[in-house]
């Protein structure tokens, strides 16, 4: 009779949908993943765990998750995180990533300009300061 289709009502009430996301502003500076694929949205029974994968492009670095729609949420500082599932959307943020001195080539004396990954960094009798003025080597 009717058993089978409640029961069967019950087990889907439990499926729970983790998805993961880029903010907006961090767009082309990586992408992510949930579950064993490549899936952006993963559907699983709640209590069981996901992982969820933010891999950063060239020249970024991963800087956190936020659980979408929860200002409470802590950030999550790991790339890869493991949660036991509830439905979420957890958004990743990507930033810049940290950009060495050392490639900023000091040639001979005087005061040069360099343009290094889209950062002016002033050489001055074999210093190397930013922008800012800040002597930064």
């Amino acid at each position: 009779g009717n058993q089978g289709i409640i029961r069967a009502l019950h087990r889907r009430d439990r499926k729970v949908t983790v998805s993961v996301e880029i903010a907006a502003e961090c767009k082309d500076m990586g992408t992510v993943k949930v579950g064993p694929g490549e899936d952006t949205e993963y559907s699983l029974l709640q209590g069981a765990s996901v992982t969820i994968v933010a891999t950063p492009a060239e020249g970024y670095e991963f800087d956190h998750w936020a659980i979408k729609d929860d200002e409470s949420s802590e950030p999550i500082k790991e790339a890869t995180y493991t949660t036991s599932a509830s439905s979420a959307t957890y958004v990743a943020y990507f930033k810049a990533g940290e950009q060495s001195i050392e490639d900023v080539k000091i040639q001979e004396s005087g005061v040069q300009k360099v343009l290094h990954d889209g950062t002016i960094y002033i050489i001055r009798e074999g210093e190397v300061y930013n922008v800012v003025g800040n002597r930064v080597k």
